[in-house]
């Protein structure tokens, strides 16, 4: 019998897969998973020391998720209706915070740099370690838009070297505490 040929498949190749630009602070990023059902929680574990990581859902109805591990950088979209984040175990460089929390969520991060660039209110509690690093509350709040305002029963705790408040804190019930470290400062445009 004449021998058969054998296909061969073509050698592997690399394929460049591009990461999608960050959209901007005010934008809400597009879902691309649903998100887990209420009342469970979801553990991401990263292990991506020189990329970005972003949710791949907002979190706006009562989702618990807890993320560990290592990322470059770390965004959060926006957390409402009870929405609990937890990422205080998560080394990563720093955080950005494009959107509303409120909604009697939660949100504990650890840091060396915080960037919140939407309000906080409706009796959310945020905790934020940057100890010997860097917090800002960064969106000015002006006559047409709430910027970084904490109001509404929000309770925010800051540990940073560097505390900054461009939007107001305002509200009956709304706290804010914050512990400086050494060489420290804290701005704010109005209580």
């Amino acid at each position: 019998t004449a021998p058969r040929a054998v296909p061969v498949a073509p050698m592997p190749r690399e394929v460049a897969t591009r990461m999608p630009e960050p959209p901007e602070p005010d934008a809400e990023p597009k879902a691309v998973q649903p998100p887990p059902p209420p009342g469970r929680v979801t553990t991401f574990e990263l292990n991506q020391p020189d990329a970005p990581f972003s949710l791949p859902f907002t979190m706006k109805n009562g989702e618990y998720v807890v993320v560990k591990g290592k990322a470059k950088s770390f965004r959060v979209s926006s957390l409402d209706n009870g929405a609990v984040l937890e990422a205080s175990e998560l080394e990563v460089g720093a955080v950005t915070v494009g959107g509303v929390i409120g909604g009697g969520s939660k949100l504990k991060l650890k840091a060396p740099s915080v960037v919140v660039y939407g309000r906080v209110t409706g009796g959310a509690e945020v905790t934020l370690d940057a100890a010997g690093g860097e917090v800002k509350f960064a969106s000015p709040t002006t006559a047409r838009a709430d910027g970084s305002k904490i109001d509404g029963g929000a309770k925010v705790s800051v540990t940073a070297r560097v505390a900054e408040f461009k939007g107001d804190i305002a509200g009956d019930g709304t706290r804010v505490t914050v512990l400086l470290t050494r060489s420290a400062w804290l701005k704010f445009a109005s209580l």
